[in-house]
């Protein structure tokens, strides 16, 4: 049953060797219980016999299929070891019984068969006798002998009284290919030598890599290639090679240069979607290897002087209309943490402001340049604070900041943030002392800030600007040639439009843009939506109609 061996004679179990199911199919159970030879057996339903097993002990080695888990059998496997002297040798020797038992029974209606004549030596063409002459040149037969067997025969024919040579019998069959042959052979594989016969075939595929590397290095000096590569620019170029020197290469194999990383960097600091979307379909470094080598970078709060020689270096190579730029600065909130750096021993969410002190932050002051003439950017420097920064200390770190960038080589005009307290304490400073210098010398006294030889204006964000005449339009009335608009006319508008549900003017606007107790004060797109062009005439034509039905 389970635990034993189903063939009569043997006595294994299945805690010694492996066991293998009886076939499902009709045609292989009929065949393996032909083999077994037990009546018990055969007078069993499919379903019991499905709970009956023969051990490998049975199966010839060209059944069988080892691997380093279990013992599998082949497909068209069946039993045919049995006696003690069969499974030592591993060579059957009731195969000739079984063949004779399947010919029987195979040959019951051979009546009804055409009668095969076996005899076809007279059909051999004359050229084989020559070949065979060519061939066997020291074969003992004559070629009276040759020619006996050429003659035609129209005598019956039985079976083992005669030989053919083996010339003619090569002559009777077409020759194979020497590939049709050897797809022959794999095809005969287990399993366990198959994977090994594809790991050999891609060692050998993998041989011809050295060689195919240096026709593809030959092939990159070629007139033709420099000529075809000649009008690309240095990225375009970096990145056409990045692509033929990693595609042979496994996803995790791959490495790429400190310049290949930049360009990659650029590409996803410029949209990260975008760079997702290239990534499936050029070879590009990971997201985890920029991140990893933005990591390394030693920047910290403050003011880095590695940055700025980085842009004086690029900036060396500038006309001077893009040298003039504008500083943009302003706090962004931070949420309470602390956090350590093991590969620098640091604990960074403390203030660092001109020194670092045991306070937890919780804003960053942020500086950045941004083109007057041309359009670029570069974030400049951050430093990390305790609610507002202090007038005084946000004038000395402006003052800093002007100075290295005028160093750099750069050409600062005008200084942009929005209304803080800090910020007008700062700035306000810095126009006094500024005032009191050229009251001294003598000059045209304006509002503007001079540091180190730079003159600079001071500009208000525009956002912030929208936002604080919204905010004072809310309590207070705006006097524009002897007349007077307040919000409550605004109010009057919505309502009259909305009882108009059909017709409705001003359908962009909801309660959050003109209820003053639902208005989010600190949407900028609200408060434009209010004051565009296509709401104020919207407006003025319902106020008109309002006008005409009174």
């Amino acid at each position: 049953m389970y635990n034993k061996c189903c063939v009569p004679t043997c006595t294994s179990r299945r805690k010694d060797v492996s066991f293998h199911m009886l076939p499902k199919s009709e045609i292989g159970l009929k065949k393996w219980l032909q083999c077994i030879n037990c009546e018990r057996l055969r007078s069993l339903s499919s379903q019991k016999l499905r709970k009956h097993f023969v051990c490998h002990k049975h199966f010839e080695k060209r059944f069988l299929a080892i691997t380093r888990e279990r013992v599998r059998l082949c497909p068209n496997a069946y039993p045919t070891l049995f006696t003690v002297s069969e499974m030592s040798t591993g060579i059957p020797q009731t195969v000739a019984r079984i063949a004779v038992e399947t010919e029987k029974s195979n040959n019951d209606h051979n009546y009804c068969k055409k009668r095969q004549h076996l005899d076809h030596t007279y059909c051999i063409p004359e050229v084989v006798e020559k070949r065979f002459k060519a061939s066997n040149t020291d074969n003992t037969e004559t070629e009276s002998d040759i020619n006996s067997y050429q003659q035609p025969s129209t005598s019956t024919y039985e079976s083992g009284t005669m030989e053919v040579p083996t010339a003619d019998k090569n002559a009777l069959h077409s020759p194979i290919t020497r590939r049709k042959q050897h797809i022959i052979q794999t095809n005969k594989l287990s399993p366990h030598c198959a994977k090994l016969y594809r790991q050999y075939r891609k060692s050998q595929r993998q041989l011809n890599f050295k060689t195919r590397a240096k026709q593809a290095v030959k092939f990159s000096k070629e007139q033709s290639f420099v000529k075809l590569t000649e009008k690309l620019n240095p990225i375009a170029k970096k990145f056409l090679w990045m692509q033929i020197k990693e595609c042979t290469k496994k996803a995790r194999g791959r490495r790429f240069s400190d310049e290949e990383k930049l360009i990659a960097m650029a590409i996803m600091k410029q949209s990260p979607k975008c760079y997702r979307f290239l990534h499936r379909i050029f070879i590009l470094p990971s997201k985890y290897t920029i991140n990893k080598m933005i990591a390394k970078l030693n920047i910290e709060a403050g003011i880095n002087f590695q940055i700025f020689d980085a842009i004086k270096t690029e900036v060396n190579t500038w006309d001077e209309k893009k040298k003039y730029c504008s500083i943009l600065f302003d706090e962004v909130a931070l949420e309470v943490a602390v956090s350590y750096d093991k590969h620098k021993d640091l604990i960074s969410g403390f203030v660092e402001l001109n020194k670092k002190t045991s306070d937890f932050a919780d804003h960053a002051l942020v500086f950045m340049l941004r083109g007057v003439v041309h359009k670029w950017q570069q974030p400049l420097a951050f430093y990390f604070c305790k609610g507002a920064t202090s007038g005084v200390e946000l004038k000395d770190i402006i003052k800093d900041m002007i100075t290295a960038v005028g160093n750099t080589g750069l050409r600062p005009v005008a200084l942009v943030c929005d209304q803080g307290t800090a910020f007008q304490s700062a700035l306000k400073s810095l126009q006094e002392d500024t005032r009191r210098e050229q009251i001294i010398s003598g000059e045209r006294i304006d509002d503007v800030i001079v540091i180190n030889g730079h003159t600079l204006s001071v500009i208000h964000d525009p956002p912030h600007l929208i936002k604080g005449l919204r905010n004072n339009f809310l309590n207070k009335d705006i006097k524009y040639n002897e007349k007077i608009s307040k919000w409550s006319d605004i109010v009057e508008v919505y309502k009259t439009d909305c009882n108009l549900a059909q017709m409705r003017l001003l359908h962009k606007l909801n309660d959050e843009h003109v209820i003053p107790e639902k208005i989010k004060k600190m949407k900028v797109i609200i408060i434009l939506l209010n004051i565009c062009v296509f709401v104020s005439s919207s407006h003025c034509e319902i106020v008109k109609n309002v006008l005409f039905f009174c």
